[in-house]
């Protein structure tokens, strides 16, 4: 969990009126540490939340410590007005942004309703490259959005390329057989069956040896065809693999707590090989499939896509929100 500042005692900013009302209404601190163009947005001595005014009042900063995260432009002889946002990955900085943005998704983005009355995400995109900014959005007299004159950086999501997917096919090929020779060591994988509680963020069993069959693969060049390095893959690797298996199982049955039978795991086991016995061919085969596919580097999303600029609310996908 990270940490968040509370903003409650902060005043909140939603545009260039309410920028140039509060700045005239709260008088300098006198402070070496503050200028002149500076207010407080909350404590005075707080100059880690401020407003910035620009030469002649041209515009306002909204800056949370060193970082500029909101400009509100004065607005044009016809009404227009320009928003600038900066994005960021830190709570504290998302939640500034959503304290200061009317329907704001946890600093992620935004809502804005454009000139044709549709809802459109504007995303604070934290990956801003050497930009200045994340969004430069434009609005109307009306405080609509207009589109076609504003612009944000893009977002992407993770997609698997057709290469990736193509290697993921062949190596499926070459484990048909190893599959099959790994589902006859059942017996062995049973008998050998080591097990510890099984904890959310916990490293898995099989982790290092996967680690340590894909440092082989990527300095030395092993593949399946290395009848040595099958041999490794099945016995290391898929006893881990079954063990992995075991210990979830033995957790998700309040058997164990932490390296030692619980209450009910003493009452109840016969003896852990005839436990073992709970885990199926199908299960183990899945498990070692996918463990495989980690050693060659092939169990991820290997590309990006980006999503299309000022999509409508309702298509913004939760993953990215939340």
């Amino acid at each position: 969990m990270g940490f968040t500042a509370n903003f409650n005692q902060v005043h909140a900013i939603h545009h260039y009126a309410d920028a140039d009302w509060f700045f005239n209404k709260i008088s300098p601190v006198k402070s070496a540490k503050w200028n002149k163009h500076e207010r407080p947005l909350g404590r005075r001595s707080a100059w880690h939340y401020r407003l910035e005014r620009g030469q002649d009042a041209a515009h306002y900063d909204v800056c949370l410590y060193h970082t500029k995260m909101i400009r509100y432009v004065k607005p044009d002889q016809h009404g227009y007005r320009e928003v600038y946002i900066r994005g960021h990955d830190s709570n504290t900085s998302r939640a500034f942004l959503a304290h200061n943005i009317h329907q704001c998704y946890n600093g992620h983005g935004a809502r804005f309703t454009d000139t044709e009355n549709t809802v459109r995400f504007v995303p604070f995109s934290p990956y801003t490259h050497g930009a200045d900014w994340s969004a430069r959005l434009v609005f109307d007299p009306n405080g609509r959005l207009v589109v076609e004159r504003s612009e944000h950086l893009p977002i992407y999501r993770r997609v698997v390329t057709t290469e990736q997917s193509a290697a993921r096919a062949e190596l499926r090929k070459q484990l048909k057989v190893i599959n099959m020779l790994a589902a006859l060591r059942m017996d062995t994988y049973r008998a050998n069956a080591e097990w510890e509680e099984m904890r959310a963020y916990k490293e898995t069993l099989a982790t290092r040896t996967i680690n340590n069959l894909k440092r082989d693969v990527q300095r030395y060049g092993k593949d399946l065809n290395d009848a040595d390095f099958v041999t490794s893959i099945l016995e290391s690797l898929g006893q881990k693999v079954f063990d992995n298996l075991y210990s979830h199982y033995l957790t998700k049955k309040d058997m164990i707590v932490g390296s030692r039978w619980s209450m009910s795991g003493q009452h109840l086991r016969d003896s852990a090989s005839t436990l073992a016995t709970n885990i199926t061919v199908k299960q183990f085969t899945a498990a070692f499939e996918r463990a495989v596919m980690q050693v060659f580097s092939l169990n991820g999303k290997d590309g990006r896509e980006a999503y299309p600029d000022f999509m409508p609310s309702s298509d913004v996908p939760k993953t990215y929100l939340w």
